[in-house]
Formats: structure tokens, sequence, C-alpha cells
């Protein structure tokens, strides 16, 4: 199986380089966006529309009721899924998005720990007022020495504690359960698309006010009177709207918010994709062609 990632920040144009490269290599899409598994946020997350979804296949879309919620773990899971029942009657997948954590756990794993013990956690933070931080570290170093090499804070060290309490299992050994795509033997490369920050922020500007002009403010109004998730919730551009349709804000002050939010997001982006070190990065300063091509020749060598 071949993966061919496309990762960076919101509107640089990562959707209309994918359909290209898809389209030359014969790849189905693979979206790596948390907004764009909700049913209904189609406009405000450039989701493809459904005649490009007819033209090539997409994956990983309208997964979800705006009401419930979507892990990274379940991604994971799904896109994993995907991937094995495909098979070799692929020729392959173009994974792309800008959710950073969708991205990670493909590429080097995530694990469904356990959730939060609040009595256990109350008892630890006792036991640090009682015998200083020091004590529970060696408490950790007796059960997972792995990750007391790493758990330095109180915060890391409480939840190491916490998860083999109510697992049984260390952190160490979770994060052994759920390997990444790259402990694998697939073919896998990582794209990543920058601009120049100020270029950046006009297409985010320009790209806000197609968006609305283009109905998303009608879009909000078909989902507001639902209970939205908290994960769906986090979606930028609909909760301003939300506060415009209530009469909180302008017009005016409703595009400037969104163009803000979103540029602070993409600022959010580039600072973890810049952590991932399989990312190769390419400025979209030429033309589409020329990035496209520039891609292949590498993708190809």
């Amino acid at each position: 199986m071949k993966l061919l990632f496309l990762v960076g920040p919101t509107a640089s144009g990562k959707s209309e380089l994918a359909l290209e490269l898809a389209s030359k290599l014969g790849f189905e899409i693979i979206s790596a966006d948390s907004m764009q598994v909700y049913r209904g946020m189609n406009i405000g997350t450039a989701k493809p529309t459904d005649k490009i979804q007819k033209q090539i296949k997409h994956h990983m879309l309208d997964l979800r009721d705006v009401n419930q919620e979507y892990s990274a773990f379940e991604y994971y899971e799904d896109v994993l899924i995907l991937i094995e029942k495909s098979g070799e009657r692929k020729n392959g997948f173009l994974v792309v998005g800008g959710s950073g954590l969708y991205v990670s756990a493909l590429l080097h794993g995530i694990s469904k720990k356990p959730g939060a013990d609040i009595d256990f956690r109350k008892k630890m933070k006792n036991l640090i007022a009682e015998k200083g931080l020091d004590f529970l570290k060696s408490k950790l170093k007796k059960i997972d020495p792995e990750y007391a090499l790493i758990a330095k804070d109180e915060r890391r060290i409480i939840r190491a504690l916490e998860v083999t309490q109510l697992s049984g299992k260390t952190v160490s050994e979770w994060n052994k359960e759920n390997k990444g795509l790259l402990d694998g033997d697939m073919k896998i490369k990582v794209y990543g698309i920058m601009w120049p920050r100020e270029t950046l922020k006009k297409r985010i500007a320009a790209r806000t006010g197609e968006m609305l002009d283009g109905g998303w403010i009608d879009e909000t109004k078909l989902l507001k009177d639902k209970e939205w998730s908290k994960t769906a919730s986090q979606a930028i551009g609909y909760r301003e709207i939300l506060k415009y349709l209530s009469g909180e804000i302008s017009k005016e002050e409703l595009v400037s918010q969104i163009t803000h939010n979103t540029a602070r997001f993409a600022k959010r982006q580039m600072t973890w994709f810049r952590k991932e070190p399989e990312v190769y990065w390419i400025a979209l300063e030429d033309s589409l062609d020329k990035v496209c091509q520039m891609i292949l020749k590498d993708w190809e060598a």
C-alpha cells in the first residue's frame, strides 16, 4: 500500500493540489480534517462538493451528526480498517488535511487509554502535599521506569499512575500496543504546504468572504438549533456566525472575527506540523502545476 500525505494550514491550497495529485496517481483521498467528519458542515469546512467526490473517491467525510463526538483514536481505527479492507485493490491513498492530531495518530499511532478518576487524582495530590512530588516519582519508577524518564511534571506523573491503577497496564505498554503506519512496510511520504505569513492571511480573508457569500450563514441556520458536541463546537466560523445570527455582532465584525480566528488557527497548525520530522516542506509560490510535478518527481524517485 502507498500513502502520500499532504498537510499544512487552512486556506493553503491543499485540497486543490490533492485533487491534481490524486488524479495523476490514481489515488483515492482520505480526509484528515476533524470538522469534515460532521454532516451538514460543508461550506465552513471547505468539504469537497458532491461533484468533486464523484470525480475522485473521498473517505472520512460525513461520519457523525454535529451532536456526536468523534475522537482521534476513532479516526485512527477507522482509517486503519479502511486501508486493511482495501488491500492491494487500490493504487494508494492521498491523506490530506490540517488536523495535526489526526495525522500524528496515523503516522505514529495512538492508544485509547482509560479515562479520568477524579478521586484517585485528589488522593495523589494529597500525597504530594504530604510527602512531595519525589515520592510519586519513585512510585512511577518502580511501576514504569521507561515512562518515568519522560514524565517530569506533576500532571504526567499522576496520569501515568492513574492509567496503571485503572487498567493494570503501564503507559509504556499502552503506547506500544497501537503502532503508527510508519512502523509498517508501506511507502509513505509526507509533504507540507506553506506560504509567507502575510500571503496566507490574505488567502484566509479572501476565502472567508467567498464562503460567506457562498451560503455559509444559511448553512449555519440549519444547524443552529441542534445540540453541538464539544468537538463540533470548536469549528471556527460557525460559532461566530451564531453570534451574528443572535445579533451579538455586526456583519463587519463577523468577517473580522472569522478571519482573525482562522489566521490564529493556521499559526497553531504550522507550529504543530513543524514539529513533525517526516514533513518535506514546499513553498506554494510557484504555479499549482509546477508544485504538483515537483511532488510527483520526488514521490516516484
